[in-house]
């Protein structure tokens, strides 16, 4: 079956700071209590938004509830390590795909693909069960997929 859904891009933005210019496709989500003139931004730009937690951070929980009360079912992340992270540490991810490349990147500034806290013991550790593996192009990098274990 196959179904044209439109192409959409959900932002998080809890602190209102993104002077928006695209705007075809997007969701902002951010917190209760963002300043007015952020929310006037949107509505002045027609920019569909939900507003979810209030104080320092938007509750991601809550969010992902009002998204799926609108319909939406499943998401796929993308961004930073620290977004990552804390959608990793709250419980909110279900599969991790990751794809592995023929390259060897360190150094203690480099961003990770999970930024978040650090761990005062194992029992923290998000476990994973491998769903499946499978070559990517010509140039030797795989694609794993990975099922969270709750």
């Amino acid at each position: 079956m196959n179904r044209n859904y439109p192409k959409l891009t959900f932002v998080f933005d809890g602190r209102g700071r993104i002077n928006w210019h695209q705007t075809e496709g997007l969701i902002v989500v951010t917190r209760e209590d963002v300043s007015k003139t952020y929310i006037e931004q949107l509505e002045n730009n027609g920019i569909r938004y939900i507003l979810a937690g209030t104080g320092k951070h938007i509750d991601l929980s809550l969010a992902l509830e009002k998204l799926y009360d609108i319909g939406f079912q499943k998401l796929g992340l993308s961004g930073g390590g620290s977004i990552k992270g804390v959608f990793l540490r709250q419980g909110l991810i279900d599969e991790i795909s990751l794809v592995l490349a023929p390259l060897a990147v360190g150094g203690r500034q480099t961003p990770s693909i999970f930024d978040s806290e650090e761990l005062e013991s194992l029992d923290g550790v998000t476990q994973l069960e491998l769903l499946n593996t499978r070559p990517i192009g010509e140039q030797g990098a795989i694609r794993l997929h990975y099922r969270v274990r709750k």
